[in-house]
Parts: structure tokens; C-alpha cells; sequence
């Protein structure tokens, strides 16, 4: 094959499946060449094919789905064209691929190794010695500590960054050309993520691998491809070097997503309003016409196909060249950033004093005293945490730190082991189970497993206004004026959850959390599986609901781009403790715990332009049944001393700050010592 041949050509490559409605398109007329070594991400909403486009390219297709028309070659040869033998041959030597979710993805009655394994004996002629023996290298190549304990192990008993990397062993266990990524971080933590996408890149580098990484996340794009895709509505709208595209957009669409993206500064993102088109009932002409705000009377006669621009890019737009470089930053001026967001500066509404849960995990009082036996799992240990009237408090970490228990724990859903949490002056405990419920409300994160999928909406919000709401005895006129409020058209009513789309049902959850009027609202990861669009429209509904009704909000998230743009103040949890409070802007501003600094440094930069100087944390966060000695994050900390594994450093105000809320849990500023001991 000569020097510059794509290693993979796709050629007006269209995808359909037959429903009962008729063909859906999916994929239309998407056309592009890969080269050797190259990194193309693809990057696009929900809905807008980019994941059809992969499954297409591997011939994993459901079984209602087919490729209408199209080429797509492979060093050379038609995948189109060949048997359902030769493409399992193909998979695997030549093309991989790494799927979004490894728990469906990994087999879970097989241990990991074996997983590894049985992909080499398929594609090499080696014996079962040799296969394992590959599987221990390629487990150690993907950085898994300890891979003979993780060869042995199943999914289940694995975390998330763990299944991630043995997905990208296997992928890459017989060298293919070319790999797929598809969403391969979604649903992982900052610093994780920072990570697997640090592995990858040094494995496309090391292996001369081609890579087509697919995501909604333009912060990963930016920092991890030479070239991207813009898709939209089942086309390529826009295509170009990443360089340059992320600096100087063409398309309204890519612009738009651009400017919604939560960044690390605090510059407010802009809104992108409305939803990719149903597959089912796209509009005439150009498919984003409905939300792009340069759209004429001509963008909505035909559908623009991707022709190059006066600069030769590739863009699908009948203004391009009239509208030129189009604004990559948002431009206007926020009418109230974090900076200046003043919060509450009276007693705390709600605050915890000492706040400890533990879970046993142990099957007897004897499993926990005697060696070897199972300790309790300490998931929130001594923590202070308060809430202002009409303040929002960010509380960020990993996966593991605690977050979602401590907000379960404000608000009862949880018993506590031991501490003190007072609400409105009142301990909590003084409340009957009614009032707290009518007063403090909780936004779960995921609204399928929150929302009775046996009931329409009009009966999960009419419950709600029931029980505890006020309604003045209208209670439909209640429901529809809870969904207008949220922005949901008020016919959704007899709708069924699993009709609605991610944002719909998230919606559903806070108007459900709204029905009883509650004085504080506590949001747990409500945008952590949105697209950014959804994101920025979930974010901004909650900021005006915060401000109409004067609600205090307890936001809970591990994305800190997310929480810059919401929170008052911020506190950082690791392992079951607050490590650092302070007002939003100063902890982005200069951050006091390693810990803090580690996850700053791991937000990916929108701005191809600027490097960054990340810092790769080792490992995962570490069993809270078992967490070090002395300091719980002295196993990853780049800044560790020996005291730090001997003392647990206290919460303490930090010297020097201008006002109080400054505290840090670090013997980098203080030598305080946290009294409370751990054991």
C-alpha cells in the first residue's frame, strides 16, 4: 500500500433501519479518509449518528439495521462485500473497537483474563500458556495495578477505569490498524479520564495505530485528535484540523456547541436552545436551521451538502462563505458570573456537624473484630458542611468519595452513624417526615431508575402535589403549570418515561423535586450523561428556578468545569472528607489541596492552543473500607511527606485568606492535626 493510502476510506456511506413506522435514516452520505497514525474524533449530540457510523464501519449492526449504499475499505478491501467469516477474521487483526459501556461490553460470567485470552487464541495460532502470558503483558501495557489479581477477577468486581482498560486491552490485543474508540470516558471520573486518554494517546503514538475517537465531549477532541468531524442529524456538517477548526468554526452548529461547553475560565457558556430533529420526522431543508441563528428562508428550501469553503474546509452551510469564521468563545458579556455571585452571608440553613456513615460490609460482629476480617466501610467520615439561604454549594470528587451518600445523609435518605445536622436552626430529627419532605428535596442523578416507568407523568408529578404540594384543589392545572415551569410542553402528561429523551426525564425529576415548594434543593450529578447542549439547558433551568423561588442548592458532581458555573462556594471530597471549601472563584483561582489541583489540571482545554499541564494522578480512589494511614490521599498525592502518612491533617482555615470560608485539609499550609481519630 502506498505511503499516503488511507488505512480505512469510507465513500457516501448511508445507514438505515426498518422499523414499524418505516426506514429511519441514521447514517447519511458520510464520506472520509483515515490515514496511518491519524486521530479523527467525531463529535456531535445524542441522535446525531455517530455511533451508527462506527457500528456500520465494524459490520455490528441490530439485526433491523443495514447499509443502504456506500463504500468502506480497509487497507484496500471492501468490507461491504465480504463474508460474515472474513469480517470476524477482520475484527480484532485489523479494526477494534472499544464500546461506551464496558459492563455491557465485557461478558460477566467470564473473568477479565480470560476475556483477553480467548480474543488472542481466536486471531493468533498460540497455545493457552502463551495467550495468558499476552494477557498479563497487555494488562500491564494498559497500567492496571496488580493484572494478576485483575486477570482472575470479574467485571462486576472491577471499577469503571478498571473494565475501561481491559475493553482497550482486548481491543489492542492482536496490533490492528486501525482502533474505535466510542465514548470511551463518558461515564468516568476527571481524573480517570485524564488517564485512559493519556493510555490511549500513548498507544496510537507507540503502535502507529490509526484512531477515530467518538464523543460529545469537545474538551477531549480538542486535546486528543489531529483532525475532527462534526456530525449532525445523521451528516458530516463540518470537517477540518482540529487546530483549526476549534479556533476558527465555519458551521453554526460546530460554533454553537463551542460556545455552550462549560470552560475552565468564568466565562458563562452560552445556551444552545432546542434538540437534534427526530430521525423520524426531520424537517425540509437544513436539518439545524430550527436552532441556528444565521438560518434564512433558503436554509430552509434543501439540505446543504458538505462542499468546500472559500478556506477549502469541508462545511455543510449555504452562508458559509458570506458568514465566515464564525465565534469559537462566547462573546457576551454575563450578566452574573461566579465571580460575582454573592450567595448568603447569614446563618446556614442547612449544616452538618461530624457527619460520619459507616456500612458494614462484613457478615458477622466477629468478621470485623478479627484479623483478616472485613472492617466497616467509613463512606462519610467527619464531615462539616453547611448551606446558606439562596447559596449554591458545589460538592465535587471521584466516584467513591462520598458525595451521593453525604447528600443523602442532609436529607435522611440515609441514616447516619453518628454527627449533627441542623436545618433552619432546628435539629433534623425534629422534623416530622412530611416537613423535611416538603422543605428539602433531592434531584436524583439517574431520573429511569427514579421515575416509575409503569406511570404516566400526570401520575408521578400528581402524586407528588398530592402527598405533599399545594394545589388548591386543581391538581392537572398543578402538574401542567410544574412542566411549563421546567419547560415541557404541558401534553407531555400522559406520556410514559420511557417516551421522553434524557433531558425530557431529568426535567420530569426536577419539576417532581419543585412540587412541593421546598427550600432546598439537592441535585445529584443531574448533567453527568448529557450532551452539552442538554447540559447547558438543565443547568440554566436550574439557576432561574434557584433565583424565581430563592432555594439554597446543594449540587453534587465530579465534572468541576460544570460545577464553576453553578456554585457559590465549592467543596472538594475525597474518601469520605472535605479536603478543601472556599468561594468558587478563589479554588479555581488557586487551589490549596494537591487533590484539588489534580482534578483542575484534568478538565480538558477547550482551546486547542493552550497545552496542559495535567497531573496524572496514580491509580484509583482507595477502598473505604480499608483507607490508609494517616492522610487518605497520601497513596497519590505528588506532594506526599513522611508525616502525611503518619497524622489525618484537619480542616482548618487557611492563613492568609480574606475571608473564612478558605480551609484546606493539608499539611502543605497548616500542622493541624484532626482530632478525631479514624480507627
Amino acid at each position: 500500500m502506498a505511503a499516503r493510502d488511507p488505512v480505512l476510506r469510507v465513500e457516501d456511506l448511508t445507514t438505515e433501519f426498518m422499523t414499524d413506522a418505516g426506514p429511519i435514516t441514521a447514517v447519511q452520505d458520510v464520506s472520509f479518509d483515515l490515514y496511518q497514525g491519524e486521530r479523527l474524533g467525531i463529535v456531535g449530540e445524542s441522535g446525531s449518528g455517530k455511533s451508527v457510523t462506527a457500528l456500520s464501519i465494524m459490520g455490528l449492526l441490530e439485526r433491523n439495521g443495514r447499509i443502504d449504499r456506500g463504500s468502506i475499505r480497509l487497507n484496500g478491501r471492501e468490507l461491504t462485500a465480504v463474508s460474515t467469516d472474513e469480517l470476524n477474521d477482520i475484527r480484532g487483526e485489523e479494526i477494534a473497537m472499544i464500546l461506551q459501556d464496558p459492563m455491557t461490553a465485557l461478558t460477566p460470567t467470564l473473568s477479565a483474563g480470560t476475556q483477553i485470552v480467548e480474543t488472542v487464541l481466536e486471531h493468533d495460532d498460540v497455545s493457552r500458556t502463551a495467550a495468558r502470558d499476552r494477557a498479563m503483558e497487555l494488562l500491564e501495557q494498559v497500567r492496571i495495578p496488580n493484572p494478576e489479581t485483575v486477570m482472575d477477577s470479574y467485571p462486576n468486581e472491577l471499577s469503571g477505569g478498571q473494565r475501561q482498560r481491559v475493553l482497550i486491552a482486548i481491543a489492542i490485543s492482536c496490533s490492528p490498524d486501525v482502533l474505535i474508540a466510542d465514548e470511551p470516558t463518558t461515564a468516568l471520573d476527571v481524573t480517570i479520564q485524564a488517564q485512559i486518554l493519556d493510555l490511549l494517546h500513548e498507544l496510537v503514538e507507540d503502535r502507529d495505530m490509526a484512531l477515530i475517537h467518538i464523543t460529545h465531549d469537545l474538551g477531549v477532541v480538542s486535546e486528543m485528535t489531529d483532525r475532527v468531524a462534526v456530525m449532525y442529524a445523521s451528516r458530516f456538517v463540518e470537517i477540518g484540523p482540529t487546530r483549526e477548526l476549534f479556533v476558527q468554526p465555519r458551521h453554526p452548529y460546530t460554533a454553537g456547541l463551542l460556545r455552550a461547553t462549560p470552560r475552565k475560565t468564568d466565562t458563562e457558556p452560552e445556551l444552545l436552545s432546542g434538540t437534534v430533529p427526530d430521525p423520524k420526522n426531520r424537517p425540509t431543508g437544513c436539518n439545524y436551521a430550527a436552532r441556528c441563528p444565521h438560518a434564512t428562508e433558503a436554509c430552509r428550501e434543501d439540505d446543504p451538502p458538505l462542499v468546500a469553503a472559500e478556506d477549502g474546509r469541508p462545511v455543510a452551510c449555504v452562508r458559509t462563505d458570506e458568514l465566515g469564521y464564525l465565534p469559537a468563545a462566547p462573546t457576551a458579556d454575563p450578566t452574573e458570573t461566579a465571580t460575582e455571585r454573592a450567595g448568603s452571608g447569614g446563618d446556614p440553613l442547612l449544616e452538618a456537624i461530624g457527619l460520619r456513615k459507616e456500612f458494614t460490609a462484613a457478615e458477622s460482629i466477629l468478621d470485623r473484630v478479627l484479623p483478616g476480617g472485613d472492617p466497616p466501610i467509613k463512606a462519610v467520615d467527619g464531615v462539616d458542611v453547611s448551606l446558606g439561604a439562596e447559596e449554591t454549594v458545589g460538592l465535587v470528587g471521584e466516584s467513591g468519595s462520598g458525595k451521593t451518600t453525604l447528600g443523602r445523609l442532609l436529607i435522611s435518605l440515609t441514616d447516619r452513624t453518628a454527627g449533627d445536622i441542623v436545618f433552619d436552626g432546628e435539629p433534623l430529627d425534629s422534623l416530622s417526615s412530611d416537613e423535611l419532605r416538603s422543605r428539602v428535596q433531592f434531584v436524583f442523578q439517574d431520573p429511569n431508575s427514579s421515575l416509575n416507568p409503569r406511570q404516566t407523568i400526570r401520575d408521578i408529578l400528581g402524586h407528588a402535589v398530592r402527598h405533599h404540594g399545594t394545589h388548591d384543589g386543581d391538581v392537572d392545572a398543578t402538574v401542567r403549570s410544574l412542566l411549563e415551569e421546567v419547560g415541557l410542553e404541558p401534553n407531555l402528561v400522559d406520556s410514559y418515561p420511557f417516551e421522553l429523551s434524557g433531558g425530557q426525564r431529568q426535567r420530569i425529576g426536577i419539576a417532581r423535586a419543585l412540587s412541593v415548594d421546598p427550600d432546598v434543593l439537592i441535585a445529584d450529578e443531574p448533567t453527568s450523561a448529557l450532551d452539552v447542549s442538554v447540559q447547558g439547558q438543565i443547568l440554566a433551568l436550574l439557576e432561574r428556578i434557584k433565583r424565581e423561588r430563592t432555594l439554597a442548592m446543594l449540587f453534587v458532581s465530579h465534572d468541576l468545569s460544570v460545577i464553576r458555573h453553578i456554585s457559590d462556594r465549592i467543596a472538594v471530597m475525597y474518601l469520605g472528607e472535605i479536603v478543601e471549601t472556599g468561594r468558587t472563584e478563589r479554588v479555581f483561582r488557586e487551589p490549596k489541596h494537591p487533590y484539588t489541583e489534580a482534578l483542575l489540571s484534568a478538565i480538558p482545554r477547550i482551546d486547542p492552543r493552550k497545552t496542559a499541564d495535567r497531573i496524572i494522578l496514580d491509580g484509583e480512589v482507595p477502598d473505604p473500607g480499608r483507607p490508609p494511614t494517616g492522610c487518605n490521599f497520601v497513596t497519590r498525592c505528588p506532594h506526599a511527606m513522611s508525616e502525611c502518612g503518619e497524622r489525618d491533617p484537619a480542616l482548618v482555615a487557611v492563613e492568609g485568606a480574606e475571608d473564612g470560608q478558605r480551609r484546606s485539609a493539608c499539611f502543605l499550609h497548616h500542622d493541624t492535626e484532626k482530632p478525631a481519630s479514624r480507627e
